[in-house]
């Protein structure tokens, strides 16, 4: 059964945000949201030598004016995992 990731609650029940990460701190590969999947897929590597330096995602329920779902980005001392 494949999870619809992108329509997981904007918010818990405390009135929080949820975000799905997609690339975690550290990262040296940009995965992507795949709907029809209903997964985390490999989107590409990034040039040698760089990493994303926070956890990148977007707030599952929201749509921005591209269309997809808003972009986030997560500061933390750790990274997630997605």
């Amino acid at each position: 059964m494949a999870l619809d990731l992108e329509n997981i609650p904007t918010r818990n029940s405390t009135g929080s945000f949820r975000v799905v990460v997609e690339s975690p701190r550290g990262s040296g590969v940009k995965f992507k949201c795949e709907p029809a999947l209903g997964a985390i897929a490999f989107e590409r590597p990034l040039i040698s030598g760089l990493v994303y330096p926070f956890d990148w995602g977007f707030v599952p329920g929201t749509r921005a004016a591209d269309g997809n779902p808003v972009d986030v980005l997560v500061l933390s001392n750790q990274p997630a995992f997605p």
